[in-house]
């Protein structure tokens, strides 16, 4: 598996970096550095995830709530 760290997440923030991890359709996780993401992207145009890239559990879920 490819991923993130705690100790890679820290260096990221020692050194000023912005991290992002796991982006994927209108939805990303910040790691480091989120006061310089600019939010300014038209989500209007930005496709939904299909849910076969869900993970198992999101997929329960959404099963469960229908």
């Amino acid at each position: 598996r490819s991923g993130f760290t705690a100790w890679g997440v820290e260096l990221a923030r020692q050194v000023g970096l912005t991290l992002i991890g796991r982006c994927k359709g209108k939805r990303f996780v910040a790691l480091s550095g989120e006061e310089r993401i600019i939010f300014d992207a038209d989500l209007r145009y930005v496709e939904e995830e299909s849910a076969r890239h869900w993970r198992k559990n999101s997929r329960e879920a959404s099963d469960a709530a229908e």
